[in-house]
C-alpha cells in the first residue's frame, strides 16, 4: 500500500514539483496554500525524485533564542545551519540561495515559524551570515527542499560547525 505524505507550503510564491506518477496539487496566488502530495514507500521513505521549490522573504533569529528549546525539542544554536518553517518536517534540509549575491547554504529545519507576516523561513544567524543578509535582517530568497527526513535524525550532523 502506498501512503501519501502532505507538505503544505505556506506563503510561497513558487511551488513546483516533479514526482513521476504521484499526484501533485500546486497553485500560485490561491486562497489555500499550495499543497504537494508525495508518494511514500511502505518503509516510510518519500520518493526521492520530488522537487519542492519556494521563494519569499526570509529573516534570521539569533542571540535572544540561544540555548532555548526549539519546537523539535533540541536547543537552538545560532552558530548551526538551522531554520524554522511552518510545516516542513523536522530534519528536512533546504537549500537557500540569495539570488542577488549567489550565496547559498543548506539548512536543517528544527523549529516552527516564522511568525512574522509574509515570511517563508527563519534561519539561524550563521545561515544568515553565509547568505549575506545579517545587516538587512530580511531578504527575498529562493529555497529548494533537498532532503526530507524525520525528527529522529542526528542533531549534531550540521556541516561546518
Amino acid at each position: 500500500m502506498v501512503a501519501l505524505w502532505k507538505v503544505v507550503l505556506v506563503q510561497s510564491t513558487v511551488c513546483s514539483a516533479s514526482l513521476g506518477s504521484a499526484p501533485v496539487l500546486a497553485a500560485k496566488a490561491m486562497a489555500e496554500p499550495p499543497v504537494l502530495l508525495c508518494k511514500a514507500t511502505d518503509s516510510g521513505d518519500t520518493d526521492k525524485r520530488k522537487i519542492v521549490r519556494f521563494s519569499g522573504n526570509v529573516s534570521w533569529y539569533g542571540a535572544q533564542f540561544q540555548g532555548k528549546r526549539t519546537a523539535s525539542g533540541e536547543p537552538f544554536d545560532l552558530n548551526k545551519l538551522t531554520a524554522a518553517h511552518r510545516t516542513l518536517p523536522f530534519g528536512t534540509r533546504v537549500l537557500v540561495e540569495n539570488p542577488k549575491t549567489g550565496q547559498s547554504v543548506v539548512v536543517r529545519v528544527n523549529d516552527r515559524g516564522p511568525y512574522a507576516a509574509r515570511r517563508v523561513l527563519d534561519v539561524s544567524r550563521e545561515a544568515a551570515r553565509r547568505l549575506g543578509i545579517l545587516l538587512g535582517g530580511t531578504a527575498f530568497l529562493t529555497c529548494m527542499v533537498v532532503s526530507v527526513s524525520g525528527a529522529d535524525q542526528d542533531h549534531d550532523s550540521d556541516d561546518d560547525h
